[in-house]
């Protein structure tokens, strides 16, 4: 090991750079020189040339890294952690792009991706499961996934931009397509791009271009919700006011917030209406109400 610099810093941790493996670190319960936890990503330190070390007053750590350039460590311990293919550690779920997140109730977090599938992490982002497409099987999980969800009876959802919506077995990864939607219109893969569920056991599925979906978890009825009118009419009561659906909230108080690419729409469950909002500017500037 060619040591080219040494620091003590002011947790009293002898800290070597190298050049060539990288940042050391004597672990003197064990009397044994080893791999410092230090790190930045993405620079991955195990090759590196570690010609200088220095420690500031707020207890940043600088690496001068030979043909590298400046390294700063902060001090402060940041509890946010990066996940994705420039950690040098964590590249639990691969280098697509990451469309849905969500955690059930059992504390694994799933991660829908963009062409890759599903991933499966804990709580340490350690990856539990990994699940592909596999071309020409209908049961396996999309490649591309915009949403997921999991029901009051811990059923995990996904929704896909070019295969609809499917439960998917937790264990396994086997998907069951959700062919229903073809009972109240006649498409079959829906867009899915949103997925919740209502203080009534409703799943509330919105989709790009067909408006709003409701799924009685009981009965397994479906029923449908969606604009029929031109998008330069005037507003409308009981329509949503766009097809492309953003995002669906359940309120405290049971009521269904609707996001679309055009303005907003709210479902009371107890009075079973469909009402559009939309902004008001008055004369005031830089003051808007919602009516």
């Amino acid at each position: 090991m060619n040591i080219r610099t040494l620091i003590l810093d002011n947790q009293g941790r002898l800290l070597i750079g190298t050049d060539g493996e990288g940042l050391k670190e004597y672990n003197p319960a064990t009397s044994r020189i080893e791999d410092s936890r230090t790190y930045a990503a993405p620079f991955d330190f195990s090759k590196a040339k570690i010609h200088s070390l220095l420690e500031d007053k707020d207890q940043n750590l600088w690496l001068g890294v030979f043909q590298k350039g400046l390294i700063m460590i902060p001090g402060t311990t940041n509890n946010f952690v990066y996940y994705g293919y420039k950690s040098v550690r964590h590249n639990t779920i691969g280098s697509s792009c990451v469309m849905a997140i969500f955690k059930d109730k059992s504390g694994v977090t799933w991660v829908g991706t963009d062409n890759d599938g599903l991933y499966a992490i804990n709580d340490r982002g350690e990856r539990l499961l990994h699940f592909r497409n596999e071309p020409g099987d209908p049961h396996s999980v999309p490649a591309t996934i915009t949403t997921i969800y999991e029901d009051s009876n811990n059923d995990l959802w996904i929704g896909s931009y070019f295969n609809g919506l499917a439960k998917v077995d937790k264990r396994n990864g086997w998907c069951q397509p959700f062919t229903r939607f073809s009972s109240v219109n006649n498409h079959a893969n829906e867009r899915i791009s949103y997925i919740t569920e209502d203080n009534h056991k409703n799943l509330w599925v919105g989709t790009y271009g067909l408006g709003v979906y409701r799924i009685d978890l009981l009965s397994g009825k479906v029923s449908h919700q969606e604009s029929t009118r031109d998008e330069n009419d005037d507003w409308q009561i009981d329509r949503l006011p766009n097809d492309w659906i953003s995002c669906i909230l359940t309120d405290r108080s049971g009521l269904i917030w609707i996001g679309t690419y055009n303005g907003l729409a709210c479902y009371d469950t107890r009075k079973k209406r469909l009402s559009t909002l939309r902004t008001v500017t008055i004369s005031c500037p830089d003051i808007r109400f919602i009516h």
